[in-house]
């Protein structure tokens, strides 16, 4: 059966969990895209990731990120439809769901009824109804989540169906605007077994090319890179009711198809790569010396 929510209206929110690096630089300069500086050592603040107990002398700090994809097994796609009559409108808008002057008929909201049409689309193409999620808004009135007089289909898709994505986004949308309804852009997140291997993948990559920056900067500045003295991690996680399309090195913030009812996925792309991709970026603390004679 396919699952159907209710839900009243929430305040659309966003999540951001950050990892701060240090600061305090007395000069930086750029390589290679990424920001790198260099600074006497002296008590910066910050949250190190990882720390050795070498503390003395002058250092250099330098940022790299990198990031590592999987072939996506699972897509998580996400439309929502819009009343002609709520499109632009406030909750409390007087005008909403009023007859129409000339018909004396109210516009069609996204109720139940009227989103089975891509319920219908989802079924056809082999989608298991315990797959599909449905909002619907209860007339141009009702109002969920996603604001007044909008409902939302979601769907998580797999295997040969997901050869066919640019299709059934595609029916989707023109079933619901053959309803009447005004359709978002088509929003959409890949998933994929193994994401803590692929984020140990990416902070790896991260690693060395903060290395490499900040050998490059020890260079410019004529001494040497040594030992490390701090790592901090400075990636950001995208909690599951806020973009959770959006690439970042957060496996424990992937979306599901119950959280999608309070939820704005990633617009989807036709031409990207169905691929989880993970990101990094860390920040290097490297002690420095004069080069031997």
């Amino acid at each position: 059966m396919t699952n159907t929510v209710r839900s009243s209206a929430i305040s659309r929110r966003r999540a951001l969990v950050s990892i701060s690096g240090l600061g305090l630089a007395a000069y930086g300069v750029a390589v290679a895209g990424r920001a790198v500086a260099a600074q006497d050592n002296g008590g910066s603040p910050g949250v190190p990731v990882a720390t050795v107990q070498d503390t003395s002398g002058p250092v250099v700090v330098a940022s790299g990120g990198g990031s590592a994809s999987a072939p996506a097994d699972r897509v998580l796609i996400q439309l929502i439809a819009r009343s002609t009559d709520s499109y632009g409108k406030g909750y409390d808008d007087p005008s909403l769901s009023e007859p129409d002057a000339e018909e004396g008929t109210a516009v069609p909201g996204p109720t139940e009824d009227v989103l089975q049409a891509a319920v219908d689309v989802l079924t056809e193409a082999g989608v298991d109804d315990g797959d599909i999620l449905v909002v619907p808004a209860d007339g141009a009135t009702a109002s969920t989540y996603f604001g007044a007089g909008a409902g939302m289909v979601g769907a998580e898709l797999s295997g040969e169906q997901l050869a066919s994505l640019p299709e059934i986004m595609q029916d989707i949308a023109a079933a619901l605007t053959e309803q009447g309804l005004l359709v978002d852009q088509p929003m959409a997140a890949y998933l994929a077994d193994g994401c803590a291997d692929l984020r140990a993948e990416a902070l790896a990559a991260a690693v060395a090319a903060a290395r490499e920056d900040a050998e490059a900067l020890a260079a410019a500045l004529g001494v040497e890179v040594t030992t490390l003295h701090r790592a901090t991690e400075q990636g950001y996680a995208y909690a599951p009711y806020a973009y959770t399309g959006a690439t970042g090195d957060g496996c424990g913030s992937l979306p599901e198809l119950a959280d999608l009812p309070r939820t704005y996925l990633a617009v989807y792309d036709p031409s990207a790569p169905l691929e989880l991709t993970v990101t990094a970026t860390v920040e290097l603390t490297m002690n420095v010396a004069a080069p031997e004679a």
